[in-house]
């Protein structure tokens, strides 16, 4: 599983040099000067970009996501053993404990249903809490980001995916996902459960999925994404022409 890790940046090693954030920082909430690290390694204005950008860039959840789809197995990836390290446009996953245990017998629905439920509730719902109550950033543009990369990973891994077993199960899970009780987010809906509006690349065949939430890009010196919804049409079609030149 090297390029499952490989592909969405988590590191079976430690490196206590670069820490920028740890897992049980988050736990805690004792998350202030940390944010402000990254911050500064962000190149951010303020600590509510810097949190909006490190949820936006952090790609754990989705190794979580692709190996219960994929490869029918759960890649464990407990937050307090986990350490952040980030470069000024990535975040960089540190968790010596990391593994993968595959789903051999049993009912798949019960199994898949701890998975889930240990990702969100005790993974990616603490990292959103724990930075929305120190910035004051809103959990719902947090959960929004998570949205988005799942429903763009969910459509790569179908186009990618040949076997027809597997895409099965791939697209069960996704709708699986999608149907998910709110009481799992602490709020009065699933976060996941939304629809996202596409436009042609211009350059590509293929649909681009638009955000429903700003990340906030924009106010660095990066600008906004191709993405944002704050963009007009004339300069999404500039900003794509020129992601293609960089």
């Amino acid at each position: 599983m090297e390029a499952l890790w490989n592909r969405y940046r988590i590191c079976q090693t430690s490196d206590d040099t670069s820490v920028h954030l740890t897992g049980q920082q988050l736990f805690s909430g004792q998350v202030e000067m940390a944010l402000e690290h990254i911050r500064q390694t962000f190149q951010a204005p303020d600590q509510r970009v810097a949190a909006s950008l490190f949820i936006k860039r952090y790609c754990g959840y989705l190794a979580a996501l692709e190996a219960m789809s994929r490869w029918n197995a759960e890649a464990v990836l407990s937050l307090s053993d986990m350490c952040f390290r980030c470069t000024e446009t990535q975040v960089f996953a540190h968790c010596q404990a990391a593994c993968v245990r595959h789903f051999t017998e049993g009912d798949r629905n019960e199994w898949r249903e701890q998975v889930v439920q240990r990702l969100f509730s005790q993974h990616i719902a603490v990292m959103i809490d724990a930075l929305s109550k120190a910035t004051r950033l809103p959990c719902a543009t947090m959960w929004s980001h998570v949205a988005f990369y799942m429903h763009v990973m969910y459509r790569t891994w179908l186009q990618e995916e040949m076997d027809e077993g597997v895409r099965a199960r791939i697209r069960d899970d996704f709708q699986y996902l999608q149907s998910l009780p709110s009481q799992w987010f602490d709020g009065t809906c699933n976060p996941l459960c939304m629809s996202f509006c596409t436009v042609k690349h211009p350059c590509r065949e293929e649909d681009v999925l638009l955000r429903k939430a700003c990340c906030l890009n924009y106010k660095t010196s990066k600008g906004a994404c191709y993405t944002c919804p704050r963009l007009t049409e004339e300069e999404r079609l500039q900003k794509m022409k020129d992601s293609l030149r960089a």
